[in-house]
């Protein structure tokens, strides 16, 4: 092939926004192309709260449910292409609540709890 048959000079290969994966990047190689800017990945870190809470595959005592919502949301945020940083269950304690929440904001751009909604 004569150099530009694939694709012009002034072409945009990708537009603003793409997501770039492993169809992209050898696209991106193959103009020579060594590196590109980039946003990165929206970091979101994910805990649930409360005594009643137990991981699947755990024997459940008396008045706790398994912790489903942490998952289904795990797996959304993952969908949408976010860097997913799962911080478990926090039991109900005003101090290790506090430090969830301290150690979810040094790590990540956006703080997601779930839980605390009931009587106790």
């Amino acid at each position: 092939r004569r150099r530009g048959e694939d694709i012009s000079a002034d072409a945009v290969v990708f537009p603003a926004g793409t997501r770039l994966t492993t169809a992209e990047l050898p696209v991106i190689a193959s103009l020579g192309i060594a590196e590109v800017p980039v946003i990165r990945k929206v970091r979101v870190a994910l805990f649930s709260t409360g005594d009643e809470l137990q991981l699947p595959g755990q024997p459940l005592g008396d008045g706790q449910i398994y912790d489903t919502n942490r998952l289904a949301v795990h797996l959304m945020l993952e969908q949408l292409g976010c860097e997913v940083i799962n911080l478990g269950i926090i039991r109900d304690d005003p101090h290790a609540l506090r430090a969830a929440f301290i150690e979810a904001d040094s790590q990540a751009d956006v703080v997601i709890s779930s839980g605390g909604v009931s009587v106790g």
